[in-house]
């Protein structure tokens, strides 16, 4: 067992040791190489790691200034893992799971501060479920249901205190009808004003 430990910690050091050298042709991709490309200012804009001559491991894109941008975790040529993004100051942005090249799980965005401003749920690659808008204090903003792709159903949303402002019932990304919480009922004419960017007076 001993001896099994040493020789794991061995080829890890040596792993270390060795990092893969800068892709110089279509061979290096398949013993083993990361792809880089730069920016205007010499510095480094991305790197890509390949193995057996497909995309293995995590690839990364920078800023101009050095700093991170992009992760992107590869495996078989496929996006496969937590792919990350970053804001210039090097806080997350937000990050968001992949499996086998198309988004499942929850999708998650960040503001500058690190504060959460959104989680939305993916299926297949597509939104399936309920996505969330938060406020900067941390409160709910906005609740928004999916499926397949579409908003479908009861659209919420929320006063920065907490408390319910407005619905709007969806039917395969279409507004049907809607309501303040005080009771007042939404028009054809608030609708379509609502989604095209127009707010609602529920007073």
């Amino acid at each position: 067992m001993k001896k099994f430990v040493y020789l794991c910690l061995s080829s890890f050091m040596i792993m270390q040791a060795n990092p893969l050298k800068e892709c110089q042709n279509d061979q290096d991709k398949i013993s083993g190489c990361i792809e880089k490309t730069y920016h205007e200012n010499g510095n480094l804009q991305q790197e890509t790691p390949y193995q057996n001559g497909k995309r293995q491991g995590i690839g990364k894109a920078y800023y101009k200034n050095g700093n991170l941008n992009f992760e992107t975790p590869y495996q078989n040529d496929k996006i496969q893992g937590i792919g990350k993004a970053y804001y210039a100051n090097g806080n997350l942005m937000g990050e968001t799971p992949f499996q086998n090249d198309k988004i499942q799980g929850i999708s998650k965005a960040y503001d500058e501060n690190g504060n959460l401003q959104q989680e939305t749920p993916y299926q297949n690659d597509k939104r399936q479920g309920i996505s969330k808008v938060y406020y900067e204090n941390g409160n709910l903003q906005q609740e928004t249901p999916y499926q397949n792709d579409k908003i479908h159903g009861i659209v919420k949303y929320y006063y920065e205190n907490g408390n319910l402002g407005l619905e709007i019932v969806y039917k395969d990304g279409v507004a049907i009808s809607g309501k303040c919480a005080n009771g007042k009922k939404l028009t054809n004419a608030h609708l379509h004003n609502f989604t095209n960017g127009d707010g609602v007076n529920c007073n």
